[in-house]
């Protein structure tokens, strides 16, 4: 099994976002994505949350429980992209006011 910042490089690349791309789209910031990806830090439950809902995969693949991820990202339509990022927008959004 991989680990969890290993999976999650691989999974912003194969969106082909850059650190500061996916932190916009998740609502954390640049410092944390890398911080993710260099093993410095584990996200909470809540933007653990986020980023399967983003990258449409199961939590127990993020958490490295199982191999299998739900759905690989590069499958997915450009139009479930844009109402997964319109709900992490919304989430945002709510937190602010």
């Amino acid at each position: 099994m991989k680990e969890f910042p290993e999976l999650f490089k691989r999974l912003r690349k194969a969106r082909r976002l850059t650190q500061k791309e996916l932190a916009e789209k998740l609502g954390i910031t640049r410092t944390m994505v890398s911080a993710y990806e260099n093993a410095m830090r584990l996200p909470g439950h809540e933007t653990l949350t986020r980023i399967a809902l983003f990258f449409c995969v199961s939590m127990d693949y993020l958490y490295g429980i199982n191999d299998r991820e739900v759905m690989h990202p590069t499958h997915v339509s450009e139009k479930l992209n844009t109402v997964i990022s319109a709900a992490i927008d919304y989430k945002n959004d709510s937190k602010e006011s």
